[in-house]
């Protein structure tokens, strides 16, 4: 928790560039920039719908996709068009796995 505060006070102080990569302006400027983000992008399609639309209207600034939803296929190819922000949604209870057990095996078999 205190490498969290002291990032964040090296991001208002300019000397640390902010999570999203963008360098912060150098000038003392006090401005924030506020990232929101939409979950569950590949999962249903009225989610999707959603998210691009609110991506549209400027409510969203990025997206997550989860690669194993059923809607993930016509989701990525929006998300190609559109030149979204796009992050990976790690999904490891829902959905169908993208590798076999085997291939995963030290993934697949051990306790959590």
């Amino acid at each position: 928790m205190h490498e969290a505060g002291e990032r964040r006070r090296e991001i208002r102080a300019g000397t640390r560039s902010a999570p999203t990569g963008n360098p912060r302006p150098s000038s003392g400027s006090t401005r924030l920039q506020l990232v929101i983000t939409g979950d569950d992008l590949g999962m249903r399609a009225d989610w999707d719908a959603g998210i691009f639309d609110a991506v549209q209207h400027g409510v969203l600034t990025s997206t997550s996709v989860a690669t194993n939803g059923p809607t993930y296929g016509a989701a990525a190819q929006a998300l190609r068009v559109g030149g979204i922000d796009c992050g990976v949604h790690l999904n490891l209870i829902h959905g169908e796995p993208l590798s076999p057990a085997a291939g995963v095996s030290s993934c697949a078999t051990r306790a959590v």
